[in-house]
């Protein structure tokens, strides 16, 4: 018997043909190779959830308790590995070195952090130090060694400034002003009813038909899969047989034209061959 194996046009499945049954008009067995596509377990899902539940809650919680610091404040955890506790500066006078720099590019946040480290190192009772920022004034810095000059220059300057920042300020106040007018909570509400109607119900259902045709798709694959094992099994064992078989008969031709070979002897008959070899 003699099995061809060969994938079929446009697929990706095996098939497994007899020339003995295609020659009967039967067709051949069908071996998909393509995996099931299994559903998600929900339980992980679930686990994972959860996981995440109990992170937050452990956050919130720590968030609520607080830590408070040898000096009274309430800070975040993460403040201790940028400045340490207020003790260590007890008894010195050159603070800056102990403030981050930001490479000069943070004014704001240095200053902050120097509020921060004299806050501590006086022992203050305020929970959050009070810093001051400074607009810089180019014409107050440079009034003793401007001249006349240079002094209208930088007030025309500053003139031409401010009017560029009230004008910002009062865009903004427009666009604050429409905004608490017509973005209110109801049309935020319509908003995100919009989007689930229009993308988060349609992808549901476009999901929940497509795990319909990969079910379906699974069922179909099972199913021809196990009537495709059965004859496997069935063409298997019959070939082993076959092989078989070929050996017995092998084995007994053998024996026969041996036994007749000594049968011609014993009853003096030779062959063709051994009487043209003696009339030689």
């Amino acid at each position: 018997m003699m099995m061809n194996l060969q994938p079929p046009c446009n697929s990706s499945a095996l098939v497994v043909r007899d020339e003995k049954a295609a020659s009967r008009g039967t067709g051949g067995v069908v071996l998909d190779a393509l995996p099931y596509v299994e559903e998600l377990d929900p339980d992980y899902e679930q686990y994972s959830l959860s996981l995440i539940g109990q992170e937050l809650e452990t956050v919130v919680s720590e968030a609520a308790q607080g830590q408070q610091s040898a000096d009274g404040e309430l800070e975040h955890p993460l403040m201790r590995q940028i400045l340490p506790s207020g003790h260590k500066y007890a008894g010195t006078s050159d603070l800056s070195s102990s403030v981050p720099s930001f490479e000069g590019r943070a004014p704001l946040a240095s200053a902050a952090y120097t509020a921060l480290v004299r806050h501590r190192a006086s022992g203050g009772d305020e929970t959050r130090p009070k810093f001051e920022v400074r607009r810089p004034n180019p014409i107050a810095e440079d009034a003793p060694h401007s001249s006349p000059d240079d002094l209208v220059s930088n007030l025309e300057k500053s003139i031409r400034t401010r009017k560029i920042e009230h004008e910002q300020e009062r865009i903004r106040y427009a666009n604050l002003e429409l905004f608490q007018q017509f973005e209110t909570p109801s049309q935020f509400t319509s908003y995100n009813a919009l989007l689930e109607d229009g993308y988060v119900k349609p992808m549901k259902v476009a999901l929940d038909v497509q795990r319909l045709k990969v079910d379906g798709i699974n069922a179909t694959r099972m199913e021809e899969q196990q009537k495709s094992i059965v004859k496997i099994h069935q063409l298997n064992s019959k070939w082993y047989s076959l092989v078989d078989k070929n050996e017995r008969l092998g084995r007994a031709i053998g024996g026969l034209e041996a036994e007749v070979e000594g049968l011609r002897k014993q009853a003096g008959v030779t062959s063709a061959v051994e009487d043209v070899m003696d009339e030689t």
